[in-house]
């Protein structure tokens, strides 16, 4: 049960990271494109909130993998 909680934690730090360095760099590089920060703001700036969102989940145990047992 731990292991499952660590990935869910590695998994909303690297999700951080690339939010971060998108920021940073104003691009968002994806499978087929890129995404300028300039270019395209609203898309931008909605990926990066959307990610958060899910890095916050992640980081907060509000996705987790854990089983619930009945009792």
């Amino acid at each position: 049960m731990t292991s499952n909680r660590v990935v869910e934690i590695l998994v909303g730090v690297a999700v951080i990271a690339y939010c971060t360095f998108a920021v940073y760099t104003g691009q968002l590089f994806g499978r087929t494109r890129a995404c300028d920060r300039r270019q395209e703001p609203w898309k931008f700036w909605t990926v990066i909130v959307v990610a958060l969102g899910c890095a916050v989940a992640l980081l907060s145990g509000f996705a987790t993998w854990r089983s619930v047992s009945s009792s």
